[in-house]
């Protein structure tokens, strides 16, 4: 008997709405939880480094989520949980190497298929200076194929990692077994993913949209009170960077509890909502 469940394509709407709904009782540490993750993204050098280990953070979200669902309301430093756990890292860890495989693979594809148009482009960004127009035009018309060639098993990819890690860290399976039942989970709820992966852009759209009119707002500060306005525009990356991450691991707790038959339960009643 397989571990995983078939869901309803549908069920890729409910993942995001439910996950939503479930972070209306006092959210705020879940939140914070997730602008910690946001800074630490943000810190030169040192937050790409950290883009690799995503997944043990997340880890610690989804653990965040966990202690919601029970009828905690958790801490902020619950999203560290994925190093400070007792073998949590050691379990994810087989997710972490999958996870930076793939990105240098991807790394790998992408300056093959460049050749030598992305030296110039290197170069002027190494100089502090911007690339001409021809120079990125060329660059793009290069990598526009392979990047959509690569697309879909980047996506697969993301999906299985979705599973695979709250697997890993909820249900504590080891991280390679994890893989693989999420790869064969994400095959067989296909159109779950797909569809949620519709629902995910439109709301990534709107938080754009969003961001860009944030940035006007930014703008009109600047020209008001320029001192202010790099700490607001700060500000403002940090949060809806936190937003993505809030929405994403709740897909993520919901998902992976719903086809791996572990149910976070439903969203609180509405009388204990705060005002």
């Amino acid at each position: 008997m397989p571990a995983y469940r078939t869901v309803p394509a549908a069920r890729g709407v409910a993942w995001v709405v439910e996950g939503l709904l479930g972070l209306r009782r006092t959210p705020g540490a879940f939140l914070l939880a997730c602008a910690l993750v946001a800074l630490l993204r943000s810190l030169p050098i040192l937050g790409v480094l950290l883009g690799l280990l995503m997944p043990v953070f997340y880890a610690g979200l989804v653990s965040l989520l966990r202690t919601r669902a029970e009828g905690g309301t958790g801490r902020a430093g619950q999203a560290y949980d994925g190093f400070m756990l007792p073998g949590a890292f050691a379990r994810l860890l087989p997710v972490v190497g999958f996870n930076v495989l793939f990105v240098l693979a991807v790394a790998a594809v992408l300056a093959f298929a460049a050749g030598d148009a992305f030296a110039p482009v290197l170069e002027a960004v190494r100089n502090q200076a911007e690339p001409t127009p021809q120079q990125v035009a060329t660059l793009l018309s290069k990598l526009a194929l392979p990047a959509l060639a690569i697309m879909p098993m980047a996506l697969y990819v993301a999906w299985v990692q979705l599973l695979a890690i709250p697997r890993a860290m909820l249900h504590g399976v080891p991280g390679g077994v994890a893989l693989r039942e999420a790869a064969a989970a994400v095959w067989v709820n296909l159109g779950a993913f797909v569809v949620n992966l519709v629902c995910l852009t439109a709301l990534l759209f709107g938080v754009l949209l969003g961001a860009a009119l944030s940035m006007v707002l930014v703008a009109m500060l600047m020209a008001i009170v320029p001192a202010l306005a790099g700490v607001v525009q700060f500000a403002v990356v940090i949060a809806l960077t936190a937003v993505f991450h809030a929405v994403y691991a709740a897909v993520m707790f919901q998902a992976a509890g719903e086809v791996f038959g572990e149910t976070a339960g439903p969203p609180p009643p509405v009388d204990v909502l705060e005002a």
